[in-house]
This record gives C-alpha cells, sequence and structure tokens, in this order.
C-alpha cells in the first residue's frame, strides 16, 4: 500500500462492503480482514493468520471462496456463506440431474418395449447427446470446486497457440453463425510455448462461446492473437453491450446464481484456473457496446 491514510480508505470502503472479505498476498500475511470475515472465522480484530490458513479453514467450514487479483500482486479473497453455498449447490442439483433424467426415461422406455424399433435409433443417439452432456457438466463442475482446494494439474506439452485457437474458432463458427454472429480470426502466425493443450482449448472454448452467447445476430467476435516480447496475448472482444453486473462475470457462485445454470460460470473459472497456473492472467473490460476479455501466457 502506497501511504496509510490510502490503506485505511481501502480498509473502510472493504468494511462497508458488509461482506466477508480478506485482503492480502499470496502466501503471505494477511494485511486485512473486513468485520463481518472476523465473526465468519471467530477471529479478534488484527488478530489473523494468512490467506491460505484462511482457505484451509474456510474449506473445513464447508464455505466456499473466490479471489481476484488486484493491481501490485495484492488479492481479494471473498467467503461465501451456508445460504449463497445452497444455492449454487440447488442449481448444481438440477442441470446435474435434468441430462440424466432424460437418459433415464429413454431406458426406461427400452427396457420396457414400448419404443418402436424405428424409434430406438434416434433415442441413442439423444441419450448419448446427454449422458456426453452430463458428464462436461459433472466435470466442469468439480474442476472448479477442485482449483479452490488444490493446485490445477497441468500436462504440459509444446504446441502452437495459433493452431489451437484456429481449432477452436473452426469448431464455434457454424453454430455462431446459425444466429447471425460471425467469427473472425487475426493470428501471428505459429506462436509456439509449453502448455496444457486440453486445459487450453476448453479455456479458449469457453471464453469464446460466452463472447457468442452475448453477441446479438448481425455483429461479430473478434479474436486477435499477438505475440509480443515475452508473452502471447489474446484478445476476444464481443458487442454484446453491458455486462449485469460486471463485477459477477468472473465470480463463479455468482454468475451460477444470477444465471440458474452452472454454464457459463464454471467454465470460466476454470479457464481462469488454467491461464493463472500457467503463470499467465485472464482479465475483462466491460464497456456500454460490449466486452474485451483478454488472456495472456508467458514465454518460457
Amino acid at each position: 500500500m502506497p501511504s496509510a491514510e490510502p490503506a485505511s480508505l481501502t480498509h473502510a470502503a472493504l468494511d462497508a462492503t458488509g461482506e466477508p472479505l480478506a485482503l492480502g498476498q499470496p502466501g503471505g500475511a494477511t494485511l486485512h480482514l473486513t468485520p463481518a470475515a472476523c465473526e465468519v472465522f471467530g477471529l479478534s480484530d488484527g488478530s489473523w493468520p494468512d490467506l491460505d490458513e484462511l482457505d484451509r479453514r474456510a474449506h473445513l467450514a464447508g464455505l466456499g471462496r473466490e479471489r481476484t487479483e488486484l493491481p501490485g500482486g495484492f488479492v481479494l479473497a471473498r467467503y461465501i456463506q451456508n445460504g449463497e453455498r445452497a444455492k449454487v449447490l440447488h442449481v448444481a442439483l438440477h442441470d446435474l440431474r435434468s441430462p440424466l433424467a432424460n437418459v433415464r426415461t429413454y431406458l426406461g422406455l427400452l427396457a420396457a418395449g414400448k419404443l418402436a424399433p424405428e424409434r430406438q435409433a434416434s433415442a441413442f443417439q439423444v441419450m448419448i447427446r446427454n449422458a456426453d452432456k452430463a458428464l462436461s457438466r459433472i466435470t466442469e463442475f468439480l474442476e472448479s470446486e477442485l482449483v479452490e482446494l488444490e493446485p490445477v494439474g497441468l500436462h504440459l506439452e509444446h504446441l502452437d497457440l495459433t493452431a489451437l485457437v484456429a481449432q477452436v474458432v473452426e469448431k464455434l463458427r457454424p453454430e455462431l453463425a446459425e444466429r447471425g454472429v460471425r467469427l473472425t480470426l487475426s493470428t501471428p502466425g505459429p506462436a509456439m510455448l509449453h502448455g496444457d493443450p486440453d486445459r487450453l482449448r476448453r479455456a479458449v472454448e469457453a471464453v469464446l462461446a460466452r463472447a457468442g452467447a452475448r453477441s446479438p445476430s448481425a455483429s461479430a467476435v473478434d479474436v486477435q492473437l499477438a505475440a509480443l516480447p515475452h508473452k502471447l496475448m489474446l484478445r476476444v472482444s464481443d458487442a454484446g453491450g453491458p455486462l449485469a453486473p460486471p463485477d459477477a462475470e468472473l465470480r463463479r457462485d455468482a454468475r451460477i446464481t444470477l444465471d440458474k445454470r452452472l454454464s457459463p460460470a464454471t467454465e470460466l473459472a476454470n479457464a481462469r484456473a488454467t491461464f493463472e497456473a500457467l503463470g499467465g492472467r485472464f482479465s475483462l473490460d466491460a464497456t456500454r457496446t460490449g466486452a474485451t476479455w483478454t488472456l495472456e501466457l508467458p514465454l518460457r
């Protein structure tokens, strides 16, 4: 903090939110804990463990946690109490059960001999699609839970980020074209780095899918990959108008509660965790006309 006065103002502003918040540095001391957080953890003013220990206690208490990176290497942690967690889990219960219930219905019809032979092939296709949907939702949700508790597991390979991004663009382009949304891609040529190809592919797809879902017909999602001296920077811009509310876009549980569904919140949470685990940055700038996602990865 640059001086005592700005720090005091920052602490007062955090206290005024009434939320259980902790300000500190990763692996370092907790600089401030709001009164609401002191109450949650049963701590007195000024007697605070570091952020990692607070996260451990939060997990043991069944609390959720969201972290936001701030300038200067600071981190703001928000601890989610049981009422909010219950809302998230109710959404998860519905979202994870729905595709499996569909599969169960078709299996019941097949077992009872109530599905005509000419309808069975299409029924199997419906079951496969719903099983895949359930597997994807379960994987994304549980991974988004795990990234709060342990480091992201990476399987590093030498890869071309340009080719990976181009594959994602081609995959999503037909679906967005049906809605009248164009996908444009600008790349510098081959962009080689060490990364986890599976997690990076899912991360890029999550961001492009979110931008595409926000974009109205007859608009475009612009994807730009740039090679800078020490990093690669991917920028994804949409014309979807203002975010409502913008601060919830990168907060998984807040987004789930607002949307009443797991996607895209879990996919975006995992995307952010992937880029941060690779030493990069994952940020969002919103305006009245749209949003720009900036994803950075170091060249090392």
